[in-house]
């Protein structure tokens, strides 16, 4: 079987979620005023 890597990057929707879910993560945990 295809590894789970594999998978994600032949997913471009999903790959796009997922870095987007991580992107809106850390805006969210970042300190206030650091960006």
């Amino acid at each position: 079987g295809e590894s789970p890597t594999d998978a994600l990057l032949s997913d471009k929707q999903l790959l796009l979620t997922v870095v987007a879910w991580i992107g809106v993560s850390l805006w969210a945990l970042w300190p206030a005023g650091a960006i």
